[in-house]
């Protein structure tokens, strides 16, 4: 922890136990804005895109000098 932060705790456990809330509050409002909790995914389900995309025999084959000169 460093210095300013273990100061900062120290004024703060001084303080009425309302302003110590009131500051809390705040310093969660700037902890979400600056670090959102992302929203959870949905689960993925395997094997709901099967059979939509079939692999060239051809797929590792070089590819033609016409593809890298841009002539097709």
């Amino acid at each position: 922890m460093t210095q300013l932060l273990e100061q900062t705790l120290r004024r703060l456990q001084a303080l009425p136990a309302r302003d110590q809330d009131r500051i809390a509050a705040a310093l969660q409002e700037e902890l979400d804005r600056l670090s959102p909790v992302p929203e959870p995914k949905d689960e993925r389900t395997p094997g709901l895109g099967e059979g939509r995309f079939e692999v060239p025999d051809d797929f590792t084959a070089p590819l033609p000098d016409a593809f890298w000169l841009g002539k097709g």
